[in-house]
This record gives structure tokens, sequence and C-alpha cells, in this order.
């Protein structure tokens, strides 16, 4: 788990934003927090942007994903 200090900022600019996310049933989310300290972000489940599963519930609760991951999620 390696990520820099332009990735955490890079990320704690798009707190609030939906991504695409291919860990979560409904293939998207949106990122709730930062914490370079401990290495992950935090996400919720958003319902699905696309018809073919917009019947997918998304699942309930605040989910951790390590930092880089997220990085990639939104900029590569």
């Amino acid at each position: 788990m390696y990520y820099t200090q332009n990735e955490v900022n890079d990320l704690k600019g798009v707190i609030g934003q939906v991504f695409s996310n291919n860990f979560a049933p409904t293939l998207c989310s949106k990122l709730i927090g930062v914490y370079p300290e401990k290495g992950y972000v935090t996400y919720m489940d958003e319902r699905g942007r696309y018809e073919s599963n917009k019947h997918i519930e998304p699942r309930r609760g605040v989910h951790k994903m390590s930092i880089d991951t997220a990085w990639n999620s939104f900029f590569y």
C-alpha cells in the first residue's frame, strides 16, 4: 500500500463525488472521507446510474478502501 501526499490531496478535493467502483454491487459509490494516517478512504454505495443495474440495492453503511485503489478509481 503506497500512496503520495499528492494522491491524498487529489482525493480530498473530490470528497462527496460519485465514482465508478468495481467492488460495489451497483458499481457506483460516493467518497465520504480520506484518512491518510490510517491508509484508507471511506465510501458509501450509491444507487446505480445505468439502466441495467438500477434494480440492484446498494449495500448499507460506510465501507473502507485503500487510498491507492480509490485514487485509481477517480484519476486513472
